[in-house]
């Protein structure tokens, strides 16, 4: 583990901690139906990250998830570009009836990919990579509506894109984002 990944580790065990202790000695005099939240990190790795969950009658959760990358900034090569975009439909369970809770669901991921890489030409990226998984997560509210949201998830493809991709396979979801509810 390099020390820039330690950072961060420490950055993100402390954050959890600090929100934890935060949100649990808060009375929550407000109910809160939404949120939409993004994910400040990253931005820093290249990514564009935005959720919006609608809460049904305090315990079953809709999320929508959309995520954008350009990955030529991870690859040296400069004749490399990369673009994906991948949509999340996510179901929660609320286990507090409440929005700060802990939350389990199934979740359902379609990624698309676009990208060139100089010499070889386009890569044959059309075809969508469609996950099914499950995960857990934990959304810390406050009382002026501002929110963090972790989760972490793992599912096997239901279709899976061509073997031309290799390295670009993820099977793994995982989500650190702050927001707003109201």
């Amino acid at each position: 583990m390099s020390n820039r990944q330690l950072i961060f580790s420490l950055i993100i065990t402390k954050l959890i901690i600090v929100c934890n202790l935060q949100a649990s000695d808060m009375k929550h005099t407000n109910e809160f139906n939404h949120a939409v939240s993004t994910c400040p990190i990253a931005f820093v790795m290249g990514e564009v990250l935005f959720s919006y969950e609608y809460l049904l009658n305090q315990t079953h959760g809709l999320a929508v998830m959309l995520d954008y990358q350009a990955e030529e900034e991870t690859y040296k090569d400069p004749s490399f570009t990369l673009d994906r975009v991948s949509i999340f439909l996510n179901y929660r369970y609320h286990f507090s009836k409440k929005m700060n809770s802990v939350f389990i669901g199934p979740y359902l991921r379609s990624r698309y990919y676009d990208g060139e890489i100089g010499e070889n030409g386009n890569l044959n990226f059309n075809d969508p990579e469609i996950t099914l998984g499950a995960y857990l997560g934990k959304r810390w509210v406050w009382n002026n509506g501002f929110n963090v949201t972790l989760t972490g998830g793992y599912g096997p493809y239901l279709r899976e894109a061509s073997e031309s991709r290799g390295e670009f396979k993820d099977k793994y979801f995982g989500e650190l984002s702050v927001g707003y509810a109201f």
